[in-house]
């Protein structure tokens, strides 16, 4: 669990960990977009055959979720970014500019804490949500 990792190995880790994780960046790009509004119906309807089944492995079954949980923490690491000021976190759309980003906080020791706690407040949210929607029944 993202959280959990967070607060053993602190945030950089963590991300590091999830980012040796992604066997795709399409689908990464993909989760980032949609929740960045930039994907509607119809270009999910233009995705090939063979792309969905891209999307359904790597974000499907035992041990996936890694590229979801990145997307989504990216996401919510580049509206923090913004909020405190940090320029290189603007272009996290791909994994080489999410990789600068990272390196760009990892400096800034200062920015570093407060962004590791309110990304924290975020991803227990997220959690939540997960286990409401995700939970065995």
């Amino acid at each position: 669990e993202l959280p959990t990792l967070v607060l053993q190995t602190g945030l950089i880790p963590a991300l590091t960990f999830y980012l040796s994780k992604v066997e795709k960046e399409e689908v990464y790009k993909l989760v980032l977009e949609a929740l960045e509004a930039k994907v509607d119906k119809s270009k999910l309807e233009e995705l090939s055959e063979e792309d969905k089944k891209m999307v359904r492995e790597e974000v499907g079954g035992e041990g996936k979720g890694y590229t979801t949980l990145l997307g989504i923490s990216a996401y919510m690491l580049k509206q923090l970014a913004d909020m405190y000021k940090i320029e290189k976190c603007k272009n996290i759309n791909t994994i080489v500019g999410f990789v600068e980003c990272l390196h760009e906080i990892r400096n800034n020791r200062g920015k570093e804490v407060i962004l590791e706690k309110q990304f924290m407040k975020f991803m227990l949210e997220v959690k939540k949500l997960f286990d409401a929607f995700f939970r065995e029944k």
